[in-house]
């Protein structure tokens, strides 16, 4: 079902404050936007057993609490005899409370909403719409009655594009919060799926499940005020605010550092405060989260100079700050971290609060506390990277990629695929996605052979031990681990796709290509194994299709295609990977190869009972039978040829070993054609022109 847009849901509330429709149409009109806020389904509200309206003058989050006692969620017996409550926030995407419309809609048709047993709509017995039936009014009424109400036409001119239906009052919410960046424990919450967490306590709860729906109530308020709109596209989700009025400070463009973005240190401070409540915010920051309204950052570096290995910190920072600095463009720890003073040198007491003047103007002590300390660990990481590109860079550009930013990283392709389950064999190593990672820190495409796209299981169950490579670092020696990946077989077709494919989801994490146009080249690459081989030529083999990646991969290393992402926000990668493929050195390697004769072995000859070993007694045959048995004495066999044959000089074999036909060569001949006796040939000069008979060469 398609999810209504956000002028869609402003025409409903229109439509129901104007008061110009029909009783039964207003109320039919606010159960509509009921369902809509419930997220509800069209049988989430068949079997209503109370209702709460718990929206007191001035409430920040109006509430209506429905409790029903059957339901879709409701599959162990332990559940069915529970009520479930479903909660709605009444502050529409108008900015206002409508539940004293939504009383008075019912009122008018006769029904009171506080009272209402049973299905929240009945349909009417009558054109007056004041007497209802007893029956419930069926999820298609509702998507025609929704349909009309926002004057869409009933006919779906195209079966290929979702239509509006009874569902998309459930979806539409749960669409918004995806979109404003609600992480899944809270939509499972929200949507009451009670399999996509780890206990139904969340959802049987009303105390617990208060917070979700303020949550989605603050989301709501975003809409409202204009802060956030669902409708746009993804990079106008969030519309951009008033820049930072102090003069900005450019980074400067160093080896490792590209425009403003420092590797390992770029990573999301405050991208928005999606899926919150008022004074909280679930963000990333440095490999960290920010939530319950302080900013928690962990290390994802090596930073003892710092003092951060292995310990988290808390940084207690109000939401109000983190608004201030998204809306000033500060969302990296970079960007902070030349935002105010020069890292590596004291930062002056007088331009720090001209900073936080201009940032957060009524900021208490402990807030400027908490800004300050997030801005010296920013600087510190800074420094510290920087010079760890230019002492080590070796080892800069091997380390391993941080857990949280991993996480986070995977978490946002998974969203970005969703056609693709990137679980199981599709899921790649750690090893592979470090190895990854590397090419997009040094700005240079290295070959990955399939044989090293393992999965994360093969990974984990076979850790061998890492061999330690003596070195000499900054004049001191050094012992280091030597990291290599571990090979995995790709002798079929279906384990060379999926180590390709789990190479193209960490091409992707690292930033090198995207998964698309990495799965459209393997689409390519597979395809010449489909293609029918000319005569005598065999099929195109798996070897050939390692050769041919290795290949195309070498092409672009020598056309020097780089590894980062342009200016445009293009892959170069994703450019490169089909014309490689489709050049002369590639196609060669993807031909069609001459199929090998194969080599049969001649079936061994059929013995005849007369043409089986004779035993040759032992002794002297002049001198008598002799003593023994005769046993393994055996005369060289000899096929047996008929008198009438062998007085003329004949012969039973060609010389190649190739049985005669007896009767073509004697006088009664022979009229099998093919003959299971033997060639028809001559016993004495082998010509298939005439028998031993007729040969000129016989004895006379």
């Amino acid at each position: 079902a398609k999810d209504l847009t956000v002028a869609q849901v402003l025409e409903l509330h229109a439509r129901l404050e104007s008061g110009a429709l029909h009783a039964f149409d207003r109320a039919f009109l606010a159960s509509l936007l009921i369902r809509l806020y419930a997220r509800a389904r069209p049988s989430d509200l068949l079997f209503i057993e109370s209702v709460e309206i718990d929206c007191p003058a001035g409430a920040e989050y109006p509430l209506l609490v429905f409790e029903v006692s059957q339901h879709k969620g409701a599959r162990k017996v332990q559940l069915k005899s529970r009520l479930l409550p479903i909660l709605v926030p009444m502050i529409g995407v108008n900015g206002k409370c409508w539940a004293g419309e939504a009383i008075r809609a019912f009122a008018d048709a006769g029904r009171s909403l506080a009272s209402i047993r049973g299905p929240l709509t009945l349909a009417p017995s009558d054109e007056s719409g004041t007497v209802h039936s007893r029956r419930s009014v069926s999820s298609a009424e509702v998507g025609r009655a929704l349909r009309a109400f926002l004057g869409v036409p009933e006919e779906n001119l195209d079966p290929a594009v979702s239509r509006v239906t009874a569902y998309s009052l459930r979806g539409t919410c749960l669409g918004w919060g995806g979109k404003f960046g609600c992480d899944e424990d809270l939509k499972s919450v929200l949507g009451r799926h009670s399999s996509s967490i780890k206990t139904t306590q969340a959802i049987y709860s009303r105390e617990l499940a208060a917070a979700p729906a303020r949550k989605l109530q603050d989301m709501i308020r975003e809409i409202a005020e204009g802060r956030f709109f669902p409708d746009n596209s993804r990079s106008s989700y969030f519309p951009s605010q008033a820049k930072l009025t102090v003069p900005p400070v450019r980074e400067p463009v160093g080896k490792g550092i590209v425009g403003e973005r420092v590797d390992g240190v770029d990573i999301f401070l405050v991208r928005r405060w999606g899926g919150t409540t008022r004074g909280q915010a679930v963000e990333t920051c440095q490999g960290g989260s920010i939530g319950s309204g302080k900013l928690r950052r962990m290390r994802f570096a090596e930073v003892q100079s710092a003092g951060l290995a292995g310990e988290t910190y808390k940084v207690g920072l109000s939401r109000e700050t983190l608004r201030a600095f998204a809306d000033h463009g500060i969302d990296t720890l970079s960007k902070l971290a030349y935002s105010c003073g020069q890292p590596g040198t004291p930062l002056p007491q007088t331009e720090f609060d001209d900073f936080v003047a201009s940032l957060i103007p009524a900021a208490l002590l402990g807030e400027k506390g908490s800004v300050k300390r997030l801005l010296f660990e920013s600087q510190a990481l800074l420094l510290n990277d920087l010079r760890e590109q230019v002492t080590q860079p070796d080892k800069w550009s091997t380390k391993d990629v941080p857990i949280v930013e991993r996480q986070k990283r995977m978490e946002a392709v998974k969203a970005s695929i969703p056609g693709v389950v990137v679980e199981g064999p599709l899921e790649p190593s750690h090893g592979l996605l470090n190895a990854a990672c590397r090419m997009e820190r040094e700005g240079q495409l290295r070959y990955i052979a399939p044989e090293q796209c393992g999965t994360r299981m093969y990974e984990i169950q076979n850790v061998k031990a890492q061999s330690k490579v003596l070195s000499l670092e900054e004049g001191k020696l050094a012992i280091s681990e030597e990291k290599g990946l571990p090979e995995v077989a790709c002798g079929s077709a279906l384990l060379l796709q999926e180590a390709l494919k789990r190479r193209g989801v960490a091409l992707q994490i690292a930033g090198v290509a995207s998964f698309l146009a990495h799965e459209r080249y393997i689409q390519k690459l597979f395809a010449h194994m489909g293609r029918e081989p000319p005569p005598g030529h065999s099929r195109t083999s798996v070897h050939q299709l390692l050769t041919a990646d290795r290949q195309v991969w070498t092409k672009m290393i020598e056309d020097e295609v780089p590894a980062k992402r342009g200016a445009d926000g293009r892959h170069p990668v994703d450019d490169a990977l089909v014309p490689a493929l489709q050049s002369y050195e590639v196609t060669v390697c993807l031909l069609p190869r001459a199929a090998a004769e194969s080599k049969k072995r001649p079936a061994p000859p059929k013995r005849f009972a007369q043409d089986r070993d004779t035993k040759t007694l032992k002794g002297d045959p002049s001198r008598g039978a002799g003593k023994g048995n005769g046993k393994g004495k055996r005369a060289t066999w000899q096929p047996s040829v008929p008198e009438g044959i062998r007085k003329l000089g004949g012969h039973a074999q060609t010389p190649d070993k190739k049985h005669i036909c007896f009767s073509r060569n004697l006088p009664c001949g022979c009229t099998l054609d093919p003959c299971p006796k033997g060639l028809h040939v001559c016993a004495l000069c082998f010509s298939p022109e005439h028998g031993i008979q007729e040969c000129p060469k016989k004895p006379k």
